[in-house]
């Protein structure tokens, strides 16, 4: 999987932060992942 890591920080805040990671595989079948994550410094 590949993303901008400029773009997912921006929607990023200080604190606990819930991703949900959602798609498709080639054969179509559906996928779903989640985690919460703590953000400490938003970094650059």
């Amino acid at each position: 999987m590949k993303f901008d890591r400029q773009e997912l920080i921006s929607y990023l805040s200080v604190g606990d932060v819930t991703l949900t990671v959602t798609g498709e595989l080639n054969d179509g079948t559906p996928f779903e992942g989640s985690d919460t994550i703590r953000v400490i410094n938003k970094g650059k």
